[in-house]
């Protein structure tokens, strides 16, 4: 029949369009008429969506309008789509938030104009929409239970790694002016960076995998920039998350193995270093951001060696639900060891009031605060005792002689192994 023959051309095209290169492929010609339709947009903007449905798959189509003005990528049927800025009225949707038409929306909003390379699955409306209001490259129907996800997950196979993440066009750049934060021969431990990655293959399973979680603000990013002694993550307070997408740095940790016959080799380990999204109450949900941080933990890894829990200042309570969740689903009670739990920020606090900061961070997340210790033995036969709660602080520009307790803590907590890896649970 004509649909079923309609059908088997759209499946056809969607599963070429993840073959493809992952680009937008602007057309230049378009991309100009349209950002001279821009200016036209209002101080206020809306993130909408309407209920649709294709025969049979019921989805959510979105888009950003003023009210007159919209742009959306939609602008044809399924196999011809473009983003498109026209002024034509759009009935019947559902304002999912307002915002303000900044600077920052409007260099989003040109750079999207004209993209051609329309993927239901990679790269849709809800995909430019959002990028347009948050500068995330983010659709929830491809995460959790989301609809585009049960129609097509299971047939991507190794296309799956580029769900959610950003098109060749929008990759941020990641030139970071590496400079060491202290002198590389004062530090004692830490891990030698390599390179950055947008996604983790099967080889990595092997690797030493650690999962940093936390609230926009808590410092996540200073802390993995002492665990590798280098600034590989840009940082920042303000109230929008410095991390927009699941971000991974590799690199490596050197170590002695001491065999049973007496001989000493020095063994090289992968780390991989899992940089998530901020949980932040002025962009996206908690909940949106544990769906987006799952859907890539279970995209990207088998296993996961360490989870660091970062938090400093008030906690809030959707962060706590949202941490919670995330804490049981990677089985907290069944591998307690491979949690380390820290309370940022703390350089300027007495020692007392670390340890109620910690003591409040651990029992909002229902973490044991006594006996939360490793035995470690070393070469020489010595055991050290490593705390897995800590209340840690490093100061921009600090030296290492005032920080180097708490940087040995850090790293001694994170990079020290335990017998059982955790499985990442990929179904739930």
């Amino acid at each position: 029949t004509s649909m079923g023959n309609y059908l088997s051309t759209v499946w056809d095209a969607e599963k070429t369009s993840w073959a493809v290169p992952h680009k937008l492929n602007c057309d230049y010609g378009l991309q100009r008429k349209q950002r001279a339709l821009i200016p036209n947009f209002g101080s206020k903007l809306k993130l909408c969506f309407q209920n649709k449905s294709l025969h049979g798959l019921k989805y959510e189509h979105w888009f950003v309008t003023d009210g007159t003005w919209t742009i959306e990528f939609g602008g044809g049927g399924i196999l011809e789509n473009t983003v498109l800025v026209h002024c034509n009225p759009k009935g019947n949707y559902l304002i999912d938030c307002e915002f303000d038409m900044t600077d920052q929306v409007k260099e989003r909003m040109e750079k999207v104009c004209g993209a051609t390379n329309y993927s239901l699955a990679l790269r849709n409306c809800e995909h430019v929409a959002r990028y347009i209001r948050y500068g995330s490259w983010l659709c929830f129907q491809m995460v959790g239970d989301g609809v585009l996800k049960g129609a097509f997950f299971d047939h991507m196979t190794m296309h799956t790694k580029v769900i959610n993440t950003f098109p060749a066009e929008l990759t941020p750049s990641t030139v970071l002016e590496r400079n060491p934060l202290y002198p590389p021969e004062q530090v004692e431990k830490y891990i030698k960076w390599e390179i950055y990655k947008d996604a983790l293959t099967e080889v990595d399973n092997n690797a030493y995998n650690i999962v940093v979680l936390g609230p926009t603000g808590s410092g996540k990013s200073t802390v993995i920039n002492n665990l590798f002694n280098l600034t590989v993550c840009e940082t920042g307070g303000s109230a929008e998350s410095i991390t927009r997408q699941v971000k991974f740095h590799q690199g490596s940790n050197t170590f002695i193995r001491i065999y049973d016959d007496g001989r000493e080799v020095q063994l090289k380990q992968t780390v991989n270093v899992i940089d998530t999204i901020g949980f932040c109450d002025s962009l996206l949900s908690a909940p949106q951001v544990l769906d987006a941080i799952k859907s890539s933990v279970k995209i990207n890894l088998a296993y996961i060696d360490k989870v660091v829990i970062v938090c400093a200042g008030r906690i809030e309570r959707p962060h706590v639900e949202a941490i919670q969740q995330f804490i049981r689903w990677l089985k907290f009670s069944d591998y307690k060891n491979n949690f380390v739990m820290i309370y940022n920020k703390s350089d300027l606090l007495s020692d007392t009031q670390k340890m109620e900061n910690l003591l409040m961070m651990c029992s909002k997340f229902g973490v044991p605060t006594i006996n939360r210790h490793l035995i470690v033995e070393h070469e020489d036969g010595t055991e050290h005792a490593i705390q897995m709660n800590l209340a840690l602080g490093f100061p921009a520009n600090a030296t290492y002689e005032s920080v180097g307790e708490d940087h040995k803590s850090l790293e001694w907590a994170v990079t020290c192994e335990v017998k059982d890896r955790i499985p990442v649970d990929k179904q739930s």
